[in-house]
């Protein structure tokens, strides 16, 4: 989703995808549009669900890329006696831009909603 947003940021600005989180590039936070305009009076808690959802689930991936990461580790030791190189990140066109690692609880890395003077 965060690609989508990413590579068609224009068109989503005037549709109803605007509400997809999206971040810029090595960003830590994330935004939504403001439903102000709407006349749904439930999607407002539905967006600051949605960006509520979306920071414990970027720092949430966060924590499992370091799981993942100490489980080779572990796995090489078992096998080998030895820790695994660093692996050098690859570049992907279909992957989000590159970002920091998000943690819980970290202001940086929180989804807002976006208001009007942003």
């Amino acid at each position: 989703m965060a690609t989508l947003c990413h590579a068609h940021r224009e068109d989503m600005a005037i549709t109803s995808r605007r509400y997809y989180p999206c971040r810029s590039v090595e960003r830590l936070d994330a935004w939504i549009a403001n439903p102000e305009a709407e006349q749904n009076p439930r999607l407002e808690s539905t967006i600051e669900y949605l960006a509520t959802l979306n920071t414990d689930y970027n720092a949430a991936l966060d924590e499992l890329d370091m799981v993942r990461y100490e489980n080779r580790k572990l796995r090489a030791w078992v096998a080998h006696g030895v820790e695994p190189a660093e692996e050098e990140p690859v570049e992907d066109p279909a992957d989000a831009p590159r970002r920091k690692k998000a943690r819980y609880n970290d202001p940086e890395a929180r989804t807002y909603i976006r208001h009007h003077e942003d």
